[in-house]
């Protein structure tokens, strides 16, 4: 009878150490319904075509207008946005000035406005080809040489999770 207490006893012990070393630890549980950190793929940008390659962050991009925008005074380059997660995105940008002739004019169409109104936008999933960002640098016989716009997009007020890209405009 004493060995079967001392055998039954051993059994407890044995199950009650087992499931205290294969209980998972709570504290490395995530929230699925938790945003994805700075630095996550949420956007991709695409140059001239919805279809084309996606920028890396910090790519730089060659443009040169064409003659019909010699005409008009004015490049359109244009970035497809590309919302990576399942639901749309409150987005908004930053644009500037790197390199170029002070003076120069610099606009941006984006979110359906053209141009852009400053306020934030949605961005469906996948590449929005319906609200494209339009980089519009001004031509003119007196600004010659290469411009640099620096284009940052990101979530609306905060630029959390955002992708910066160069456009080196080609003038003269």
């Amino acid at each position: 009878m004493k060995n079967i207490f001392k055998y039954l006893g051993l059994a407890v012990m044995s199950m009650a150490m087992l499931s205290l070393t294969a209980c998972n630890n709570d504290d490395n549980k995530k929230d699925d319904n938790q945003t994805p950190a700075t630095g996550n793929a949420v956007y991709k940008l695409h140059f001239g075509a919805t279809d084309s390659q996606a920028l890396a962050d910090g790519d730089t991009v060659d443009y040169e207008p064409a003659r019909w925008e010699r005409d008009l005074t004015m490049t359109q380059a244009i970035f497809y946005i590309e919302n990576c997660t399942s639901a749309p995105v409150m987005t908004t940008q930053t644009y500037e000035f790197v390199e170029g002739q002070t003076g120069q004019l610099l606009e941006i169409c984006a979110g359906g406005n053209c141009p852009w109104n400053g306020q934030p936008y949605e961005v469906a999933v996948g590449v929005d080809d319906q609200k494209p960002v339009t980089v519009e640098v001004g031509l003119s016989d007196e600004y010659t040489g290469v411009s640099i716009v620096k284009l940052k997009v990101g979530r609306a007020e905060t630029m959390a999770d955002a992708v910066t890209v160069y456009l080196r405009v080609h003038l003269g």
